[in-house]
């Protein structure tokens, strides 16, 4: 990861007053996060621990007070880091994730699908962001219908489907 590119970024466009919180994923595996810190923020580190590039930093400001914590997606072996905080008297519910296109993809849904059912619907924004490796653009892809129906369920619609990755032609990275 190339944090002093991040900070050069966040300082050349004045972004620190705007974010109150920064999620990078596939992070590959540190053994030290203190080479990772912005000033300002909390630096929270989800170790990788199914392949070198699973892993999940958070950056939140120093004024707030997240609750974080990761679990398991049994089957599909996904991990999913949720954060629970209160921004401006508004509670959030943050779940990141990253899903190897690897992984197996029924496997996948049938346990996100599991996972959000057993999630309660107690804040005022659910937000579920990450790298799913799933290309949204297309629409003939049982896979894509059956995870954009799954999404629907639970009141989260794509933040955008267009392409992200101009070579390909595809829509790998969203936020919800």
């Amino acid at each position: 990861m190339h944090v002093n590119k991040l900070l050069v970024f966040l300082e050349t466009y004045d972004l620190y007053k705007f974010c109150d919180i920064l999620i990078l994923g596939e992070c590959h595996k540190l053994y030290s996060c203190n080479n990772h810190n912005i000033p300002g923020f909390n630096t929270y580190y989800d170790n990788a621990s199914f392949n070198k590039f699973d892993g999940l930093i958070i950056y939140t400001k120093q004024n707030l007070n997240p609750e974080i914590n990761s679990s398991v997606l049994s089957e599909s072996n996904i991990k999913i880091t949720k954060m629970n905080v209160e921004i401006n008297f508004l509670k959030y519910d943050i779940l990141a994730l990253y899903r190897s296109p690897s992984s197996n993809l029924n496997c996948f849904l049938e346990d996100l699908n599991e996972y959000l059912v057993n999630q309660p619907n107690d804040k005022d924004v659910s937000l579920l962001i990450g790298d799913l490796n799933l290309n949204l653009l297309n629409d003939n892809d049982n896979n894509v219908n059956e995870y954009v129906s799954i999404m629907a369920a639970f009141g989260f619609q794509p933040k955008y489907r267009e392409v992200t990755r101009g070579k390909s032609g595809t829509c790998l990275e969203k936020g919800k």
